[in-house]
């Protein structure tokens, strides 16, 4: 669904969320919505995975629709699932051998998870 943003226009989510029980972060320029994460998915997921003390669901939007049967929770830095429009991205992310965009980020931020 298209949302209304800060801009003017209308349009669908195009960046990143995390939803937790807790409470959500969502990077956003939608009206209506306070404030608004400027950080890079790579960062915030990062940040969130070394520091996992509740399930999250993470997703990245593009203008296509994400369908209910591709949301997954991560419950465990060892099976963390990415979630998006074309399906499903899972990552170990306490594996050393691992090459992906989260765990090098996680390298670059000195980041690892508090196991």
């Amino acid at each position: 669904m298209n949302h209304e943003t800060k801009a003017g226009s209308s349009t669908r989510l195009k960046k990143w969320a995390i939803f937790r029980e807790s409470g959500s972060t969502l990077a956003s320029d939608l009206v209506g919505y306070p404030g608004g994460d400027e950080r890079k998915a790579s960062e915030a997921f990062a940040t969130e995975i070394a520091n996992l003390k509740e399930p999250v669901v993470l997703v990245t939007f593009t203008n296509a629709l994400i369908a209910a049967e591709t949301l997954r929770a991560t419950y465990d830095p060892r099976i963390v699932s990415i979630c998006a429009p074309d399906g499903i991205d899972t990552i170990d992310t306490t594996d050393p051998e691992t090459r992906h965009w989260l765990t090098n980020t996680m390298k670059k931020m000195g980041l690892t998870h508090d196991a």
